[in-house]
């Protein structure tokens, strides 16, 4: 009954690419994750920075303006959190593309069918996410991996991510 929509959906969605699209730009906009990111954010905190710095203050326009010049002319390397070299611009640069990691992770995607035309795919629902979020996220993601470790008939700690088997490391209770 529901197949040849099912089907009709999922072709629509393959025609366009872009599920592999935002599965992409998810991926490389996150390469700390959100305890990793923490992390970091605490460490700039300690060494006495504190709030009132650019690093805490809300994304404005010209935040995004600055991050997409940059992130299009050379994209970021991954240093890894105990990287050397890395200062609050570089910090605010990994915590804009959390951001917008974080829109393509909550977006929705539209499909209009008609029978004149081919399906059109449209990605809707792309508010910037608040900087003050990042802690609830944090949190949410650690009562999540708390869950997976916990549940019953967990085999290993690991799950399969993409056709990459992934292993939980960072299990601080500090997020």
């Amino acid at each position: 009954m529901f197949r040849p929509w099912i089907d009709a959906v999922e072709s629509a969605l393959r025609g366009s690419r872009i599920l592999d699209t935002i599965q992409y730009h998810q991926r490389r906009l996150d390469p700390f994750d959100i305890e990793g990111l923490v992390k970091l954010w605490d460490e700039e905190m300690a060494s006495g920075v504190g709030f009132g710095s650019n690093l805490a203050d809300e994304v404005q326009l010209e935040d995004w303006e600055e991050f997409v010049r940059i992130d299009s002319k050379t994209p970021y390397e991954y240093q890894g959190p105990e990287g050397p070299g890395m200062t609050m611009s570089k910090l605010r640069f990994y915590l804009l593309a959390y951001l917008l990691s974080a829109m393509l992770k909550d977006c929705s995607i539209m499909i209009r069918f008609s029978p004149k035309q081919d399906p059109q795919v449209t990605v809707i629902d792309l508010d910037p996410k608040p900087l003050g979020r990042m802690r609830g996220w944090a949190q949410k993601d650690r009562d999540v991996i708390t869950a997976f470790l916990q549940s019953d008939g967990l085999s290993s700690p690991y799950c399969d991510d993409a056709g990459h088997a992934l292993r939980h490391q960072n299990l601080d209770t500090r997020i």
